[in-house]
């Protein structure tokens, strides 16, 4: 990923050729896609959902972001934030910017 941090939130296996008018027929294609959040160097977030391989969807199965509550000890602000696992912290506070310990 380019310009920013991705935080997968699902994994997907859908058909390739889909569009507005549904209609399963035999033999078609599956694909797997991936739905997250990108994070650019600003710290904006965007949608992103993009193609992968089965076996990128297995890596991106395992590292799927859950969202956790923070709490910074210096402005004692509670925020929501993405991490990818459970030891992982957000870089600084969104309220007042300090690093964190």
């Amino acid at each position: 990923m380019k310009g920013g941090e991705f935080y997968p939130l699902s994994v997907s296996k859908t058909y390739q050729n889909r569009g507005k008018n549904i209609r399963h027929r035999k033999n078609t294609k599956k694909i797997n896609v991936v739905y997250g959040i990108l994070q650019d160097s600003d710290g904006v977030l965007h949608f992103k959902s993009f193609r992968v391989t089965s076996f990128q969807a297995l890596y991106f199965k395992l590292h799927l972001a859950k969202k956790k509550e923070f709490t910074c000890s210096y402005c004692n602000s509670t925020f929501k934030a993405y991490v990818n696992n459970k030891k992982d912290k957000p870089k600084e506070c969104y309220f007042c910017g300090k690093d964190w310990d």
